[in-house]
């Protein structure tokens, strides 16, 4: 870079990992978390704001025990960081840049690491690449995914459906062909649990479905949303590409209807509260007596499981703020009715 000119730094994070563990993509899948990269100097990089934007290239799936899965890399990745603007103070030789950054891998079990890292860079007369570092940032940024309007001859349509028992998204992709690695990925949104697409291959491209699960059933969903997915596997004039797309959807008026509807019944969770209260009662009642019997124990049992089904329903009505509270509340009437029994010597 030239010294007193302002000019763009290529930055980078590589992970090798060892065979088996895995990093992760912006979405982890069911478990984990992407690497934060925050830098820490020199102030005129760092900027008003220390984080910097990563950019994830292609990422791939990795299935884990119990049916659940990952989404990230193994083996050697890059993440390639946005370029910064720098400005090399007068007679500056040298360039120093600390970045803090922490992550998490992960085999069966997870391992998450922070280091503080350090950088040491000569300034020259002119600009330059480092000849070790750069082939790294270049294959990086070539298995970055092409952004949506990109490639000529390619269309995408996205909507929101319903199937005979859920909502799906419904992803076609046009001017491109699927292969045995296609795959789909949607970043995080707070809107839908997303299940596992499924590659339907259509005239002239590549159709992903995928189910969705409302995370909250007490309120109607948005007349528009933003979603952003990566499509990964894909074949286009012979030559493999992924593809970004961002895009705004429309809640169609019959789905929100229904979803208003449903959202519409806010007795239900007030009476699985209820129910839940009752039902923790008669267990502290049933087990309360002296000369408690099997079969009361076992009615006792069966009660507090009734309990958990009720909390299990309201986790798929109310937030997690609203949830916590209503245990909190089970709590305390537990801790209520033992320490009446208590101060009945009982």
């Amino acid at each position: 870079m030239a010294s007193g000119n302002k000019s763009q730094i290529r930055l980078g994070v590589e992970f090798r990992t060892a065979p088996g563990w895995h990093v992760y993509w912006k979405n982890p899948g069911d478990a984990g978390f992407p690497p934060r990269v925050d830098l820490l100097a020199p102030p005129e990089l760092v900027g008003q704001e220390p984080t910097v934007e990563i950019e994830f290239p292609a990422p791939r799936r990795f299935a884990l025990s119990g049916g659940l899965f990952a989404i990230g890399y193994e083996g050697e990745v890059v993440y390639p960081l946005k370029p910064r603007s720098y400005l090399a103070p007068a007679g500056a030789k040298s360039l120093r840049i600390e970045a803090d950054v922490d992550y998490l891998t992960c085999e069966v079990d997870c391992v998450p690491y922070r280091y503080r890292l350090a950088l040491d860079l000569a300034l020259a007369p002119a600009a330059a690449d480092d000849p070790e570092t750069a082939p790294l940032l270049d294959r990086a940024e070539a298995s970055l995914p092409r952004r949506d309007g990109t490639l000529p001859g390619v269309a995408v349509r996205a909507e929101l459906a319903r199937s005979a028992s859920s909502l799906v998204l419904d992803i076609e992709l046009e001017g491109v062909e699927a292969s045995s690695a296609s795959d789909l990925f949607v970043e995080p949104q707070e809107l839908f649990e997303i299940g596992r697409p499924v590659v339907l291959r259509s005239p002239g491209g590549v159709r992903f479905e995928l189910p969705l699960v409302p995370r909250r059933t007490d309120l109607p969903l948005p007349k528009r949303f933003p979603l952003a997915f990566t499509a990964v596997g894909l074949v286009e004039k012979g030559a493999p590409v992924a593809l970004e797309v961002r895009r705004q959807l429309v809640t169609p008026g019959s789905i929100a209807a229904s979803q208003a509807s449903g959202a519409a019944v806010k007795w239900i969770p007030i009476l699985l509260a209820v129910l839940a209260a009752g039902f923790l009662a008669a267990a502290m009642a049933l087990w309360g007596k002296e000369s408690a019997s099997l079969g009361r124990g076992l009615l006792g049992f069966a009660a507090l499981g009734l309990v958990v089904a009720c909390l299990y329903h309201l986790a798929t009505r109310v937030s997690a703020p609203g949830l916590a509270g209503i245990e909190l509340a089970l709590l305390g009437l537990g801790l209520a009715f033992w320490l009446f029994r208590r101060r009945a010597g009982r």
